[in-house]
Order: C-alpha cells, then sequence, then structure tokens
C-alpha cells in the first residue's frame, strides 16, 4: 500500500469513529433485546449527562460504572466527553423492570403486541409446579436460564440440571432424563425405567408472606483477581403472615466464582415473619479478570411469587494497552546505497486511551536501520501522543546499507522499540525486529500488473501473461482499468514504442477499437529502482453481448520478466511485451414488474388488495437500488409495505437478482386518485417509476357486464431461431402453416399473427424486431388479409429468418420475447401486435437452451404481467424445444441432427400454463402436425374466465348470460374471476352479467 493510501484510509477510519449519534429523540422506545427499557426523562445529551441522585437516566453513568471507570454522572461526563454521553455508550435510558427481558415495559416477556422483534433465548417456564417423582407426589420448583437455555428443578433437598432445546427437555445429573414439555405445559421426563411429571401450579393463596428482593439486579462491574467485591441483597416479607425461605442456590450456568458471602445467616428453611427484612451478600472472587453473568435464586412459599431471580453481570475494566503489527519487519534486500522503506502499526487494543511516549532505534546496525521523520499531519505516530481505543498509526522505517560500512551478501537484523504506560501507570517496551539483507544490483526486472492474460487473433484462445479482462461492462459506458509497470530490478528499466497492436488482430476484425488509452500516456519511459508508472485503458463497448479484444506494445530492456519462472531464458529484446484487454458488451437493467399498478375502485374506508412489485436486474452488471418511495405530488392514499432496508445489491456475485416489496391503496374519499413509485439506482437510466391508480367510491354493490367474443380472439407471437442448424426445424414449422391457419379460420378466431427470432445480438433486423412487413399479419378488421396471403406471408418470414442472424452468438429467445412485447418496440415497430381482450400466446422454437441473462423468474413475472399477474388463463407459452433433462435426436448418421435440452424455455412454458398439461413438444419429432393441431385447440377457444372489477363477496355473487341465472360457474378467490367450465363457457356473443356485493378490507 502507498503512503497516500494509507493515510487516507487512517483518515476515514478516524471520521468514522467521530460520527456519534444523537441522544434518541424518542428515547421511551426501544427493542427486544434491549438491556435498558424505556428511557426516563432523557431526551438530550445534555439530560444523559446531568446529575441524578438514582442515575436511572444516565445510562452513560451506568456503563462507566460497569467498568469500574468512574463513581458518578460528574466523572462519567467527564471521562465520555460534555454532550456525547449518551452516544459514547450507545445507551439511553432508565432501567427495565424486573424480569421484563425485551424492555417493553411489559409484564409478560414475549408478547407480540408491543411489536417488537421477539426476544431469541428459550420459552422461559419458569414456576411452581406439583410433581409425581415416580409415584411419589412432591412440590417442585422450575427455574428457566432463558438466555443460555439451562434448567433447573428443585424438590425437597434435592437439585436436578439440564438443558432445554425448544420442548425437548434434558437433564444431565444426578441422573440422565429425557422428556419435554407439553402443549397442556406439563413436563413429562422419563429416567431410566423412572417416570416424571411435573404440572404447572399457581402459589398457595392461604400463604400470607410476601416476598421482595431489592435491587433485583447486581453489577459488580470490574473485578480484580485477589480484590473480591460484595453486593447486598435485602430481602423482605410485606405479608401479613410468615415467609419460609426453602432453597437458596445459583443456576447451573452461573461460574462458580459467584458464591454467598453471610451463608451463616442463612440457614434454610429459614423464617421471616411479618416486616422482617434480612440482608443476603454475594460475592464475586474471580482468578482472572472476565465479563460474566448469572442467577442467584430464591425459593419461598411466598403468596405473591415463590420464586425469584436475581441477575448478576461484571465486566471487563476498560485499560490502555499498545501492541505493534507485524512484530518483525522484514526488508527483504537492498543493493549499498540504496534503501528500501517499510512500516508497522502502533495499535491501541485495550478499552481506553493508550499514552505513547517514545519511539526509537534500539539497536540500528551501524545506521543500516533508521527511523523516518515524523509527519503528524498525516496521522504518523510523533511521540508522545495519546492513542484511542481501536486506533493505528504507523511507523515508518529503513533499511539503508552504506558503501565502505555494510557488506555486500550480509543480513542485518536491527530493533526499534515503542515505549508506552499501562494500566499501573509505569512504562512497558515492545521491541519490533528488523531484518534486511545487502545484495549485488540486480540487472532491469520488468513487472506488469494485473497478469489477466490476452486473448489471441480472432478471439481463439489465451496466452499467459499481462492483460486486463474487464468482464462485463456497460454499452455506451465508458469503464477505465489500470496498467502498472514496475522494475523490480535495480538498474534503470526502459519502456519505448508504446503502441496499439495491428487492428487486424483485434477481435471483432475489421471493427472500431473499443479500447482507448488515456492521452499522452503511450510515450518513452525510465525507470528507477521500485518505479512504478501506470496506464490507463478505458473500454467503450458499443454493441451488447460481443466479446471485445486487443493489446498494446512496447520494447524493453529487462533481462527478466517477473511473471515467468526464475529458471526461464533471458526475454528476446527485440520482441515487444504485448499487455492484452478484452471484455464484453453488458448492462446493468432495472425492469419492475407489473410495470403499472391499477387498483380499480375501492369502496370509502376500505382498502384494496396489496398488489406486489418485484424489482429485477436482468443485466450482467450489479444494480444497486438506493431508494424506493411514493413519488412527490403523488395521492397519499397509496402506500408501500414490507420494503426491506435499503440500499440492496442485485446480480453480480453473490447478489439475489430480484427483490420484492407490496403497494396498498386505501379510498378516504370520491373520486380518481393517481401516483407513481420511484425506485433510485445506479442504472444509467436514472428513476424507474411505476404508475399507480386507483379510485374511491360510496357504491357497495357492483354490476360487471362482459360480452363473449364472436370470435375468440388470441395474439401469436412465434419466436424461432434463426441459426444454421435450424433449416429442418424452420421447414416442420412452414409446412404446417397452412393447417393452423385454417383451424383458426376454422373456429372463426380473430388472429393476430407474428414472428421474431431468438437473435439479440445483431446489428439490425432482430433484437424483438417482428420480422417481415408488415410485421403483424391479421385476418380480421383493419389491414386484414386473406387466409391465403397469411399463410405466403408467414412461411416467407419463417424462411428469412436466417437473414441478418447471427447464428448462435446468444441464442435468447426468452430476452428476444421480452423485447417484443416491452418498450420500446411495443409502441413502435411492434405496434398493434398485442389487444386488451386478446389471449396472448407465445411459441418458443430453438434446438439450443436459451442464453438470456435474466433468471427464468424474472420471464415468468414478465410474461404473466402482460395479462396481469393473476389472470393465468389469459397467457399460453408453449415450448417447442429440446427434451429435458438430456436433449434429443432425431435420424441417424449424416442425416441426423439433435438439439439440447431446453430447460430454461419449459420452465417458463410450465409456470404460465399451471391448468395445461400440453406445452411443451419436442423439437425432434418427425412431423409437426400433432403439435399444432394441439396448439389450434388451446388456442382458438371461446373465454371461460371473466374478471370482476372489484373485491366481490362470494356470498354474494349472482351470474347470468343472455338474462338467465346459471349456476354452472365457480369464483376464484385468488384471481377473483367468475370461471365456466372449458367446455361450457358462454356462447359466442352472449352477454354475462355478475352482480355482487363489495368486501371492505382494512
Amino acid at each position: 500500500m502507498n503512503r497516500t493510501s494509507f493515510f487516507a484510509m487512517m483518515g476515514l477510519s478516524i471520521l468514522a469513529a467521530f460520527v456519534l449519534v444523537a441522544c434518541g429523540a424518542n428515547p421511551a422506545e426501544s427493542t427486544d433485546g434491549d438491556s435498558n427499557g424505556p428511557g426516563t426523562d432523557c431526551s438530550t445529551n445534555a439530560d444523559c449527562v446531568s446529575p441524578t441522585t438514582n442515575m436511572t437516566c444516565n445510562a452513560a453513568a451506568a456503563k462507566c460504572i460497569d467498568q469500574g471507570l468512574c463513581e458518578n454522572d460528574e466523572q462519567c461526563a467527564a471521562w465520555y466527553g460534555e454532550g456525547a454521553a449518551c452516544a459514547a455508550s450507545g445507551l439511553c435510558g432508565g432501567g427495565s423492570p424486573d424480569g421484563d427481558r425485551d424492555g417493553d415495559g411489559d409484564v409478560v416477556d414475549g408478547d407480540s403486541g408491543d411489536g417488537d422483534t421477539p426476544v431469541e433465548g428459550c420459552e422461559d417456564f419458569t414456576g411452581l409446579y406439583s410433581g409425581d417423582f415416580c409415584g411419589a407426589a412432591e412440590d417442585a420448583y422450575i427455574v428457566i436460564d432463558w438466555i443460555n437455555c439451562t434448567i433447573q428443578i428443585v424438590h425437597g433437598d434435592e437439585q436436578m440440571a439440564g438443558t432445554v432445546l425448544g420442548d425437548e427437555v434434558t437433564i444431565a445429573s444426578p441422573s440422565a432424563c429425557e422428556g419435554e414439555r407439553g402443549q397442556d405445559r406439563k413436563v413429562r421426563l422419563t429416567c431410566g425405567d423412572c417416570q416424571i411429571t411435573l404440572t404447572p401450579k399457581s402459589p398457595n393463596a392461604d400463604q400470607l408472606g410476601k416476598i421482595q428482593v431489592q435491587p433485583a439486579e447486581l453489577r459488580f462491574g470490574a473485578v480484580y483477581p485477589g480484590e473480591p467485591r460484595q453486593q447486598e441483597v435485602v430481602v423482605s416479607n410485606l405479608g401479613e403472615g410468615d415467609l419460609t425461605i426453602t432453597s437458596l442456590f445459583f443456576t447451573s450456568e452461573t461460574h462458580e466464582w459467584f458464591h454467598f458471602a453471610n451463608p451463616a445467616d442463612w440457614q434454610l428453611p429459614k423464617v421471616l415473619a411479618s416486616g422482617d427484612d434480612e440482608m443476603l451478600v454475594i460475592e464475586f472472587d474471580p482468578d482472572e479478570e472476565i465479563a460474566t453473568e448469572g442467577l442467584a435464586v430464591i425459593l419461598s412459599d411466598a403468596q405473591n411469587t415463590p420464586i425469584v431471580r436475581i441477575k448478576m453481570s461484571t465486566s471487563l475494566k476498560a485499560v490502555p494497552r499498545i501492541e505493534v503489527d507485524p512484530i518483525a519487519v522484514p526488508f527483504g534486500s537492498a543493493p549499498l546505497g540504496f534503501e528500501n522503506e517499510k512500516f508497522f502499526l502502533v495499535k491501541s487494543t485495550g478499552g481506553a486511551t493508550a499514552q505513547v511516549v517514545n519511539i526509537a532505534m534500539e539497536d540500528d546496525q551501524n545506521g543500516a536501520f533508521m527511523l523516518e521523520s515524523f509527519d503528524t499531519v498525516n496521522f504518523e505516530a510523533k511521540p508522545p501522543f495519546d492513542l484511542e481505543s481501536s486506533f493505528a498509526k504507523p511507523v515508518y522505517l529503513k533499511f539503508a546499507p552504506k558503501q565502505g560500512v555494510h557488506e555486500e551478501g550480509k543480513t542485518y537484523t536491527g530493533r526499534a522499540k515503542v515505549v508506552w504506560i499501562n494500566k499501573d501507570s509505569a512504562e512497558e517496551t515492545i521491541f519490533v525486529d528488523l531484518i534486511g539483507k545487502v545484495v549485488a544490483l540486480s540487472p532491469p526486472c520488468l513487472d506488469v500488473q494485473p497478469l489477466g492474460g490476452w486473448i489471441n487473433f480472432g478471439g481463439m484462445g489465451e496466452v499467459p501473461g499481462p492483460g486486463v479482462k474487464f468482464g462485463y461492462s456497460q454499452i455506451g459506458v465508458p469503464t477505465e482499468r489500470e496498467v502498472t509497470i514496475h522494475n523490480c530490478g535495480d538498474q534503470p528499466l526502459t519502456i519505448s514504442n508504446l503502441t496499439w497492436q495491428n487492428i487486424i488482430f483485434d477481435n471483432p476484425p475489421f471493427t472500431a477499437r473499443a479500447f482507448f488509452e488515456r492521452p499522452g500516456a503511450f510515450q518513452n519511459y525510465t525507470l528507477q529502482r521500485g518505479e512504478t508508472i501506470y496506464i490507463t485503458i478505458s473500454f467503450l463497448p458499443p454493441n451488447e453481448g460481443l466479446l471485445y479484444s486487443s493489446g498494446f506494445l512496447f520494447n524493453t530492456n529487462a533481462t527478466r520478466f517477473a511473471w515467468q519462472p526464475p529458471n526461464s531464458p533471458p526475454p528476446d529484446p527485440t520482441m515487444p511485451v504485448t499487455v492484452g484487454v478484452s471484455g464484453v458488451g453488458a448492462r446493468r437493467g432495472i425492469e419492475v414488474l407489473p410495470s403499472k399498478l391499477d387498483f380499480g375502485v375501492v369502496t370509502i374506508d376500505c382498502c384494496s388488495r396489496p398488489e406486489e412489485l418485484n424489482i429485477y436486474n436482468i443485466g450482467d452488471l450489479e444494480l444497486v437500488i438506493t431508494e424506493v418511495k411514493i413519488g412527490a405530488g403523488s395521492d397519499e392514499r397509496f402506500e408501500v409495505l414490507g420494503l426491506p432496508p435499503l440500499p440492496i445489491k442485485l446480480g453480480g456475485e453473490g447478489n439475489p437478482q430480484s427483490f420484492s416489496f407490496e403497494v396498498k391503496f386505501c379510498a378516504e374519499k370520491e373520486g380518481p386518485a393517481e401516483g407513481r413509485v420511484e425506485i433510485t439506482s445506479n442504472d444509467a437510466n436514472g428513476q424507474f417509476i411505476v404508475p399507480l391508480k386507483g379510485g374511491g367510491t360510496t357504491v357497495t354493490h357492483q354490476r360487471d357486464e362482459f360480452r363473449q367474443a364472436t370470435h375468440p380472439m388470441v395474439d401469436i407471437l412465434w419466436v424461432i431461431d434463426c441459426s444454421g442448424s435450424m433449416s429442418e426445424e424452420q421447414e416442420k414449422v412452414a409446412d404446417q402453416t397452412n393447417y393452423f391457419v385454417n383451424e383458426a379460420v376454422t373456429w372463426n378466431a380473430d388472429m393476430h399473427l407474428a414472428l421474431t427470432s431468438c437473435d439479440i445480438t445483431s446489428a439490425a433486423g432482430h433484437k424483438g424486431l417482428m420480422r417481415g412487413n408488415p410485421p403483424v399479419l391479421a385476418n380480421r378488421g383493419t389491414g386484414s388479409l386473406s387466409t391465403s396471403q397469411i399463410i405466403s406471408e408467414f412461411n416467407s418470414k419463417v424462411s428469412g429468418l436466417g437473414n441478418g442472424c447471427d447464428g448462435g452468438a446468444q441464442e435468447a429467445g426468452l430476452e428476444a420475447g421480452h423485447l417484443a412485447l416491452s418498450e420500446p418496440l411495443a409502441s413502435n415497430e411492434n405496434k398493434g401486435f398485442m389487444r386488451d381482450d386478446a389471449k396472448l400466446a407465445i411459441i418458443m422454437v430453438s434446438d439450443e437452451e436459451d442464453q438470456s441473462v435474466a433468471d427464468v423468474p424474472f420471464f415468468i413475472d414478465f410474461f404473466r404481467s402482460l395479462k396481469g399477474m393473476r389472470n393465468v388463463n389469459m397467457l399460453e407459452i408453449y415450448a417447442i424445444v429440446g427434451d429435458a433433462p438430456s436433449g434429443c435426436s432425431v435420424g441417424s448418421g449424416d442425416q441426423g441432427s439433435s438439439a439440447a435440452a431446453g430447460k430454461r424455455y419449459i420452465s417458463v412454458a410450465d409456470a404460465c400454463n399451471p391448468h395445461d398439461d400440453k406445452h411443451f413438444y419436442s423439437i425432434c419429432s418427425e412431423d409437426y402436425h400433432p403439435v399444432f393441431e394441439s396448439l389450434s385447440e388451446n388456442l382458438f377457444a371461446l373465454r371461460n374466465q371473466f374478471f370482476l372489477s372489484r373485491l366481490a363477496d362470494p356470498e354474494t355473487i349472482v351470474v347470468t348470460v343472455d338474462g338467465r341465472t346459471v349456476d354452472n360457474w365457480e369464483y376464484d378467490e385468488e384471481t377473483n374471476s367468475i370461471v365456466f367450465p372449458e367446455d361450457e363457457p358462454p356462447d359466442p356473443g352472449a352477454t354475462v352479467v355478475v352482480e355482487y356485493d363489495t368486501l371492505c378490507l382494512q
């Protein structure tokens, strides 16, 4: 790392360390797992550091005292710095009720009513139980340490200890038992031949004793070996009768260094008369300094609570500590008269600020090793100085052997020292070993980074050595990479004749180069020992999906290349060094599905169903979503739900391809409402906008009227592989066109027919464009053609697929279908193909697997969104591809052909045809007539599903067809539609009326 980079990194670290969050604006809030609970009279930093007698507000003071650093608020404020006590401690608020482990102030932990995240741990079923111990009846106490998931069962003078995992209970001592806690709350254990059953019971209401324990939590702070610390607990009887203490112990997970300091005062059973107090002293006497916690337990016959748990904790005191990294600095080799520079870090690893008083050479080997001058501006370590906890400073040193003083070939070892003040105010010294070897001057050596290799002529194969691989780079946007050229020898290195290779060796050949050097970078250089130059190369790919490669050359006087093995022959000085550059044109692409949301009309004071939006990255490059919100000027009745924390990275290594959230509309007044969801990302196109529509009404009864088409409407898009291997399959499709079109006539269909290819990389004529003129063939309406014209035109489109086809660079039928049916093509070149009331059919034909960039789930959601995510009967997708999982073949020998498995195509067809199993056909079939026959039956049928305009109450739905009430229908709640049997759709031209009362959602 160079010094500039190191100082920049250190500066950022220090700045980050001083960014302090102010005392919470709403201190009454807390989340599950907090240890402080709701704040008390603490809303500003000034409140946090103000003196209070009980310190319930000042959590910084509590932490400070825990660590043994101060005894009151004033000392704690001085320690952390006025105005920053709350922020520095990371805590702000008062204590929480005894047993309130989630900090919400409720008596019952783990409840779902506070809206907090549940606390991790075990279910706490501590309590009094009536027990059946192998036939003997005896009351028992169960004590759960919910943090450590341990259990203790106390009955009489006996104690059983074990663990809890979910409902399972395991006892390890004094004997092995296994069992569970059932839904009836009983604990059942099997101990060999013995059965134990424990049944929850309430404290005896006849008992008059009531127990109070103060405090309920003991904080011992920092305790050092040989300096035990005691804490006192007052146990009181607030009842009208006697209170009997039956047992006193620590839970099994509590450290053995906790013990009761006054056992003589607590001979059990111990009886406290009404109004009596007794002091219980607990001591922590460690053998080493540790941070731990535990529970002391008091069992009694108290009417209010027979089990009291006292939480105990200790902490580590924040003490200064200095370490160095590394403890030995290898300088490598240097010739006489030259020098090598290295550094080590002085690191503050204790919890408190440390003072460094001196950094010096202990043994410099007659000046071979030396400290550099200290530079305080760049945060270097100039003593004396204070170093805050978790911070570090660099110390720079040199190994500089001198002529006449040091010997060539000899290794020298020296020492530097760092002196600092420890917690006992005494000086401690850390030594850093220094190692360097004196060597003879080495000849010039060339080191070039990176070593990505370079691609041979025409993109054929790779040659090892220097090279930059840009990978996928955004088309139309320059991407820069640095090539470093370094002298790894001692004598001067020359770099000359920097130039690009002949363009005929580039890939693609005979096209404009996509790589550029920064102006002025290609000149002659002389590099001294250890010197480096940086050559910046830009990659500006004009097209997506194409591999681009080139290389620049230079001559050098180097006698060794660092990337070659040590025993390699010296390089030929007449042969130039080649640094390869390569990359692929790509894009990051944000797409949101569905692309718009219409919530329809909603009854006032009611809400719509939440509608899901999915954000996808459909490109090769990483996409970062930074903000999702309802846009400015939108109606306030739209609301975003379930949005995950941002930013989110999509695509790229290790990232998901998509994420989802929901949008809801709640009607508060009559009339239309409009809005938009704004999605901000690093996509080159800026914000992505999803339009929102809705409306409010007071009408709660709805009447929807539909008219069955006289002619079944269907829009059919063929997506056919145009590569050379597909000629026979294209002929099979053309052979059946006559039958297919005539079937549409027989069914009286109103058909749109279009064709595009799987090629998305050709410069023109493909990429989702519908082929031919006109691009859409229609048999009815404006611009309709006769049956013979449609057959002729469609066959012409099929036979001309190979014109301008890339022939297999990236055969991506799913992406081609996506491009054909989305903007800008859908409203321009492909305009007029899709109709709102028509069924959409997409037929994919390919002998290769789909090579689209986006994942399969994106294409499933995209195609479904075209007709509405829930309107599954309005979409048909078919795959005429190779059989899964291994592909297929037809014919044999020279006359045979094969097809790769089209698993991606089949997956999309499966998902988009949930009610139909006739959507995959083998491309290896000898004859496609059965395929077309099945397609005709599915595509040209009358409509049997009608989607309601508002959410319906199923109990109120009445359906009439041509004025006659019918009952041969079902209500599909998921799609909010009326569905007739496939073989009993309403007749052509029939009027279907659906009346119903609307539902009101909140």
